[in-house]
């Protein structure tokens, strides 16, 4: 859904769309056409590396209980 908006990688006043936060449920930025494609395949990344880290039962055991949350939400989608 496009509005009209401040991309927050550009800084440019245009229509924008949203991306939630992947390791904050609920929260969005908002990005132009131009780098919304770059940014959404860079969430994804960083959530795929994270998934990918703890998926190891040692590296998991290292998460605060808040962490922990986040894989199993992750992980269970």
């Amino acid at each position: 859904m496009l509005k009209n908006g401040r991309c927050m990688f550009c800084a440019e006043d245009t229509k924008v769309a949203p991306i939630e936060i992947w390791n904050i449920p609920g929260k969005f930025k908002y990005y132009c056409q131009t780098h919304y494609p770059e940014v959404l395949n860079n969430e994804e990344k960083d959530k795929q590396a994270f998934i990918d880290y703890y998926s190891n039962n040692t590296t998991r055991s290292w998460l605060c209980s808040e962490g922990l949350e986040l894989y199993t939400r992750l992980t269970q989608k």
